[in-house]
Parts: C-alpha cells; structure tokens; sequence
C-alpha cells in the first residue's frame, strides 16, 4: 500500500495581484489552487492510500486573505478555507466512524510512534536538483527530505513505496547527508554518509481512483483467495470471522488495499527475514497494526480467542492483527461491528503469511484495576 506525504508547500496560497495587470493571472492560479485542495481532500478520504502531512504544514488561508480571494472567485471560498484547515490538521471523518486522531497522522509522528525512527543530529545535507528556497525554509526542507530518507533507506529499502508530494516538476531528489544519527527500534545508527533517492508526485499529476470496488468484505476476501495464493494462505476461520461483521465493514475496499499490501510485506520478509520487526514493516507499508500487549496475550481467555487455523486443520495462536478500522468504545453497537481486525501469522517454512481471522475486534479483559 503505497503512502505520500504531502509537501507544505503545496499548501501555500498563491500571492495576490500587485496591480490590475496581475489579476487574471491571480483568478487563474486561486481557481489552480482550490483543484489543488479538492485533490488532498479527496486523497486523503481514500481507503487504498496512506496520506501524511507535516506537523510545519502552516495555513495561509486566513479570514483576510478570504475576503480578498472572494473578489476573484466564484466558488465558495469558505467551503476551500475548512477543507485546507481540515487537511493540515488532518482531523477529518472517514465514511464511517468518529473523526480522526490528529496526532497520529502527522508524518513525523507516524514515523517516531509506529516506526520507532527518534532524530538526534544531522550535520551537512545536500539534496539535487536544488530548489529555489527561502533561506529560512532551507532547512526545514532538509529535515523533511532526511526524514524520508531514512525511512526509504533502512525501513522500505525501496524508495517506491513512500513518495513526496510536491508542486514543482521534479522526478525525485537525490539526498547525501553527513554525520546521521538516529536510532530505529532502540538501536542506534551512526552514518557518516548516507545518500538516498526520494521519489516525488507534482500534485497535478497525482491521479487517484476512489470509486468503490468492492461491496462487502466477503467479496474482498474470494478476490484475494483466487489472486494471492502464491504469497498468502487463509485459514478455515476467515469466513467464520467475517460472518460477524457488517458487509460494508471495514470498508471493503480498505480491507483489500491491507491484503495487497500482505504481498509486499511477503516480498520484503522473503528478501530480508528478520532484520526489522514484522509489525514495523508493515506500519512503515502504510497498515496500522500491533500486538496484544504481553498482559493481555498471557490472559487464557485471550489466548483460546485467539487460536484459529493455519489453513492446514491446525489450530495455532496468532498475536500480530491488522487494524484497517476502528469505532470508539462509545459508539452503537451498528457502528461497533464495523470494526475489523485482521489477524496474521508469518510461515517461514512455506515463505508465506497467514491470515487466521478477519472479523470482529476480539475479547480483551478490562483495563479497570
């Protein structure tokens, strides 16, 4: 499941006319900008992508550059104004559930929580081709360049499957940066040189279909039965598990883009076995996923809930669990069995991933003392 960042540039506003011979050229680009806007909104309410901002994302759009634009726009400015607010916040509502964790989609939250990436220092940074900067965003840009850097180089491998979104017509940044150190996963890395290619999209070229593909998760799970049989084995308690959701949970088609993106993580398990933790790869691949905590998995009730089978009439336990939804505690009970957990389990015999459940959000005991 390929993921983007998008670039804090692309949010900033077009500059207003000087005088009249600029205003055509103003209305052009302002009416630009808000098929820009339309295009993040949408990018963002996607089942099949993962979509980060950065946390220096700024909203330029205030109350007054608002009243000015108004003069040179008939669309509803207001309307452009919430939708770029909601973006840089990212605090927007699926198609189902309670609004998003703010938190937990900025990009460089995502990659110090879910991936374990903690900056220390960087020294020197050269990135070609050069872009045309500010000074004082000069080195904000590096940060942000370094940081998916690191996460192409020594979480992914491959700089495909995480790209930067960016409004200038450039294929992709070339990064040498001297004396690195981070650490990922408690172990500390020191790198005197470390280069690295960054893909990037102009915002304009990035095409995105959402048009709903699948209907109900039964529907998921026979595609992904007949297409990925060579990297995943579904087990005997799949179709039992989905029985106890809704047909439109998950939804269906997010459902799908989690199995695709199985494949990927089997490819990168067949081609570096266990240098990273499986749970790290496949956050870094854009699935939000865990582990039941040791208390938790220690509990016997926890653990014969968890015992489905391997696909070969063998009950096993499965810990790792895919979580492509998720309803509050609060919510009614219609919403709560749109939740869905995908439990999995890596075969090294057979170089293939197991996938034991797909159904409802599992008992777990009360974290009341």
């Amino acid at each position: 499941m390929i993921s983007y960042t998008i670039d804090p540039s692309v949010f900033i506003p077009p500059a207003f006319p000087r005088d009249s011979n600029e205003e055509k050229r103003f209305s052009e680009e302002i009416n630009r900008y808000f098929n820009t806007i339309d295009k993040c909104y949408s990018l963002i309410l996607s089942n099949e992508i993962s979509i980060y901002v950065f946390r220096s994302s700024l909203n330029k759009f205030d109350d007054e550059y608002k009243r000015i634009v108004a003069k040179y726009s008939r669309r509803p400015v207001d309307m452009y104004k919430k939708k770029l607010e909601n973006i840089i916040l990212y605090n927007i509502p699926r198609r189902y559930g309670h609004k998003i964790d703010v938190i937990k989609y900025y990009f460089e939250n995502w990659l110090e929580e879910c991936i374990k990436v903690k900056y220390l220092k960087h020294g020197q940074s050269k990135y070609n081709p050069s872009l045309i900067l500010p000074v004082n965003e000069n080195d904000e840009f590096i940060k942000r360049i370094n940081r998916i850097g690191i996460l192409n180089n020594f979480i992914y491998k491959d700089s495909k499957f995480h790209v930067l979104i960016i409004k200038e017509s450039i294929e992709y940044f070339s990064l040498t940066s001297e004396n690195i150190t981070f650490s990922l996963s408690e172990k500390e890395y020191n790198k005197k040189i470390m280069t690295e290619i960054i893909k990037t999209e102009h915002i304009d070229h990035l095409e995105y279909n959402s048009e709903e593909k699948f209907k109900s998760v039964f529907n998921v799970y026979h595609s992904a039965k007949n297409q990925f049989s060579d990297y995943i084995i579904f087990g005997n308690d799949v179709e039992k598990g989905i029985e106890t959701i809704e047909d439109p949970a998950g939804p269906p088609d997010r459902i799908s883009a989690y199995l695709k993106t199985l494949v990927e993580y089997c490819e990168y398990k067949k081609k570096y076995k266990n240098v990273i933790p499986d749970d790290i790869i496949l956050n870094a691949l854009g699935c939000i996923c865990s582990y039941e905590s040791e208390r938790d998995i220690n509990d016997e009730q926890v653990k014969t809930a968890r015992m489905f089978d391997n696909g070969m009439n063998e009950k096993i336990l499965f810990n790792l669990h895919l979580k492509p939804n998720t309803f509050s505690e609060y919510d009614d009970r219609g919403k709560k069995s749109r939740t869905v957990r995908i439990y999995i389990s890596w075969d090294d015999n057979q170089k293939k991933v197991i996938v034991g459940w797909i159904g409802k959000h599992l008992y777990l005991p009360s974290k009341n003392p």
